[in-house]
């Protein structure tokens, strides 16, 4: 089920400023940078009144791009389909160990 309009926009801006608030510590600088790009993506997203199942598309179709560019250039130049995939596997358990440290937040009553 989608939420109306407003209420994903008003999500959106609410994500957007916890993400804000409580910003991931980041390796390097060029890291800190694509956190605030995020930021801004989740807040354009609510400005163009975005559906989330779009943004999530855009998501799927970049990270990938980026991700393997990154392998290439740490290989030389070559792209490498072994390290590709450890990435993919690393890249699902950060998400499924997120929504898991969200839910058991959200499930004591804390919002973030």
């Amino acid at each position: 089920m989608t939420a109306s309009s407003s209420t994903t926009a008003r999500l959106l801006d609410r994500n957007a400023d916890l993400a804000e608030r409580h910003k991931l510590v980041t390796t390097t600088k060029a890291g800190a940078d694509l956190q605030d790009a995020f930021i801004a993506f989740l807040r354009a997203g609510s400005v163009a009144d975005a559906a989330p199942q779009d943004m999530l598309a855009d998501l799927m179709a970049l990270i990938p791009r980026f991700q393997n560019s990154l392998v290439a250039v740490d290989h030389g130049g070559e792209l490498c389909r072994a390290c590709a995939s450890r990435f993919a596997a690393m890249l699902f358990n950060e998400i499924m160990q997120d929504i898991r440290e969200l839910s058991d937040r959200q499930a004591a009553g804390r919002k973030h």
